[in-house]
């Protein structure tokens, strides 16, 4: 309310500013910027993009590892019964489940974001008058808001990880309850986008967990949460599709989230973190973003699917951390013309562009131009699905894979790697350096680029005369991929400068004196900024 006054104050004053020499175009520009800043202030306006529903931020600085060995997820994995015709309510599966959704408050101190930061403050005048000191004066309470899930009787609670990240006070409240438990961080896990956290409660009731591999587009599915503050909310839909990949802004850059299932039961702020269950009460996913161009719900829902909140909650309880399998192969989409040639009957599998000195895949017998069709006997739809598979295996693990080469099958064994790890070495020993050219194709932060062409440049909507590079693959667990880069993305500037070819790209890395640059990336019609790694 005080916010509000003393915007309120600022348009009071902006009306007698024009005896103070201010001209007439002035004043409206700054009573239109304010009114702007006003409705940014409140939540009123937000920008168009796939996002998640509360303030992404920083390390909690409760945080720590929870080992619990003994820590297991229910779950049912029976089919869903496929009934037909009208259901008259759903309260019974709601009686059963809502006492499992909790409400997550958290409480942040931040100074004022400069991005919502009225030009009217930048003016002495106003500054003097309202007392503003030259810094910004002290920093301000933010409280947050989001939903989580009981995942154990003895109070462990998945949520989503931008529900809680940044938060030195995390709270949770159950139901009508007017109690607050304090909670802390177990583990929390950005690629991802999940978390778990812990309050001191014994007796919980603890949902149980379906099969999600088992979901179908038409299901009828209930989502469950606390938008906008009003209460334990409960909304109907469909499954509207699976298997979607959908970039999700975080504050140390993109990430890219796979493999989310899309609803139109109706998600807004405050739902993240919630549970997305079937007709049957079991919980399907984790509702964590939505796609809106104005704002508000659209019909346009995304839900973490639930084998994959299994699988990360439980080693963030074990470990307080996520390891995932790394095979050490840059892969390329199959085109058409691609499939024709390599002789598969459909667009299916995963085309090895590079295989990486002494990795998983080298020691296994994996070549340059080897089609991967099979990953311990589940047949790989493309290069973003053999991701996932492998992604999804501890390292360590000796896994099957099946490759089609010289239009024959082979069935070859792979000790994976551990992503983390590489990762951890790469930076520590400086390993990861700005790329190189061959043959046109420049290599850099693990992803290949190419010289942007004129057809591309049309599909893509960009002007005439329009230069850049494109993305033509993707190396697992690489810079580029954590950045959330994908197949067929266009890097247009880099560090304010346009480039032209993979050679401008790789010489502005190497001269910069700082471990990432800033791109520009042209996507599906639009545009926007990417932090990327390169040492």
């Amino acid at each position: 309310m005080n916010s509000q006054l003393d915007r309120l104050s600022v348009l009071l004053l902006m009306m007698i500013r024009p005896f103070f020499r201010f001209q007439t175009a002035s004043i409206a520009t700054i009573l239109l910027l304010t009114f702007f800043d006003l409705c940014a202030g409140q939540g009123w306006w937000q920008p168009r993009q796939a996002r998640p529903h509360a303030q992404p931020a920083q390390p909690a600085a409760s945080e720590g590892s929870t080992t619990n060995s003994n820590f297991t997820i229910l779950s049912d994995n029976s089919p869903l019964p496929k009934r037909g015709g009208e259901v008259n309510s759903y309260a019974p599966v709601i009686e059963r489940v809502g006492p499992t959704i909790v409400t997550i408050t958290t409480r942040e101190s931040v100074r004022r974001n400069p991005a919502f930061r009225s030009p009217l403050l930048e003016d002495p005048f106003f500054r003097r008058f309202f007392g503003i000191p030259e810094d910004g004066g002290p920093p301000q309470q933010r409280e947050g808001l989001g939903s989580g899930v009981v995942v154990s009787s003895d109070g462990f609670i998945i949520t989503n990880n931008h529900v809680i990240e940044g938060a030195q006070q995390i709270s949770v409240t159950f139901g009508e309850e007017q109690d607050e438990y304090p909670a802390r961080v177990v583990g929390r896990d950005e690629r991802t986008d999940l978390a778990i956290i812990k309050i001191e409660r014994m007796g919980l009731p603890a949902a149980t967990f379906a099969d999600s591999d088992q979901v179908k587009v038409g299901d009828v599915v209930l989502a469950i949460g606390n938008p906008f503050r009003l209460g334990r909310t409960v909304t109907k839909g469909i499954v509207s599709a699976i298997g979607r990949d959908v970039p999700l802004p975080t504050r140390s850059g993109n990430t890219l989230i796979t493999d989310f299932i899309q609803t139109d039961a109706s998600i807004n702020p405050g739902n993240s973190g919630g549970a997305l269950i079937d007709s049957e009460g079991r919980v399907v996913g984790i509702n964590t973003a939505i796609f809106t161009p104005s704002g508000g719900n659209v019909g346009i829902g995304f839900a973490i699917p639930s084998n994959v909140v299994k699988n990360i909650a439980e080693q963030l309880v074990r470990t307080g951390s996520v390891s995932r399998g790394l095979l050490g192969i840059l892969l390329q989409p199959i085109s058409a013309d691609m499939a024709e040639a390599l002789g598969l009957p459909a667009r299916r599998g995963a085309l090895v562009g590079n295989v990486n000195r002494g990795s998983a895949a080298e020691k296994a017998g994996i070549k340059e131009g080897d089609v991967i069709i099979e990953f311990q006997d589940t047949p790989v739809r493309d290069s973003r699905h053999l991701q996932q598979l492998v992604a999804a295996q501890p390292p360590g693990t000796t896994v099957r894979i099946k490759v089609l080469r010289d239009g024959r099958e082979r069935t070859l064994n792979a000790r994976l790697d551990d992503m983390n790890s590489l990762d951890t070495a790469a930076v520590q020993n400086g390993s990861e350096q700005p790329g190189e050219v061959r043959g046109g194709v420049g290599r850099i932060a693990g992803m290949e680029i190419t010289t942007l062409d004129r057809r591309m440049a049309e599909q893509l909507g960009l002007p005439r005369g329009t230069t850049g590079v494109t993305v033509v693959s993707i190396e697992q667990g690489s810079s580029a991929e954590q950045a959330g880069l994908q197949t067929g993305d266009v890097i247009l500037v880099a560090n304010g400068r346009a480039i032209a070819r993979p050679e401008d790209l790789i010489s502005i890395a190497n001269n910069s004196d700082r471990n990432a640059i800033m791109i520009r990336v042209a996507r599906g019609g639009q545009q926007f900024f990417v932090a990327l790694r390169v040492r």
